[in-house]
C-alpha cells in the first residue's frame, strides 16, 4: 500500500483533515453549507459507508487517511458509528488552524 509523506503542516496533511472532518460533521449531524434534507440524507449514508468500510485498498480510504494523518482508525471509526464523536472533527480543525513555526515549541 502506498502511504502519502504527509508532513506537520503540507497542503495534503490539510486536504485530508478536510476529507477526514466532512465525514465526521456529515455523520453527526452537521450541514455546514445548508444541504437540502433529501441530498443531506444521501450524505450521511454516504459517510457511513465510507468510515464503515475496512478496505485497505490504496486511495482515499477511512484507512489510508487515517494512517496518514496517525490516526487510529478502528477507534475514530468506533466512535464514529456509535455517536460518540463530540468535538472530535472542530477539535482537528482547531489543531491544524494554528501551526507552528518552525522553532517553536508547544
Amino acid at each position: 500500500m502506498i502511504r502519502p509523506q504527509v508532513g506537520e503542516h503540507s497542503g495534503v496533511r490539510r486536504l485530508l483533515l478536510a476529507v477526514l472532518e466532512d465525514a465526521l460533521t456529515r455523520l453527526s449531524g452537521g450541514n455546514p453549507e445548508g444541504v437540502p434534507p433529501v441530498r443531506l440524507a444521501e450524505q450521511v449514508g454516504e459517510a457511513r459507508a465510507w468510515i464503515a468500510a475496512r478496505d485497505e485498498a490504496e486511495g482515499l480510504t477511512f484507512e489510508t487517511v487515517c494512517a496518514a494523518l496517525g490516526i487510529e482508525a478502528d477507534g475514530l471509526r468506533r466512535a464514529a458509528l456509535e455517536g460518540r464523536l463530540g468535538n472530535a472533527a472542530r477539535g482537528a480543525r482547531r489543531v491544524e488552524a494554528r501551526p507552528r513555526l518552525s522553532g517553536q515549541t508547544r
